[in-house]
């Protein structure tokens, strides 16, 4: 017996194919914000070592008071 897989009228798979090409878009959204995050991330990460440490900044409230 051969029928076909999807129904001639389209039906669920109509249904399907549309949510599917929901879910296609959010992962597309998806991957252009994670690459908009990685660029930020090392912006970020480049400038972690020229921020002062907490011990730095006590160190500035002690000679600022004095």
């Amino acid at each position: 017996m051969d029928d076909p897989v999807e129904p001639p009228t389209g039906g669920e798979y109509d249904l399907l194919a549309s949510r599917v090409a929901r879910v296609e878009g959010a992962v597309h959204d998806l991957t252009g914000t994670l690459s908009d995050l990685k660029v930020m991330m090392a912006r970020i990460n480049a400038r972690i070592p020229y921020l002062a440490t907490k011990a730095e900044i006590a160190g500035l409230e002690v000679k600022l008071a004095d």
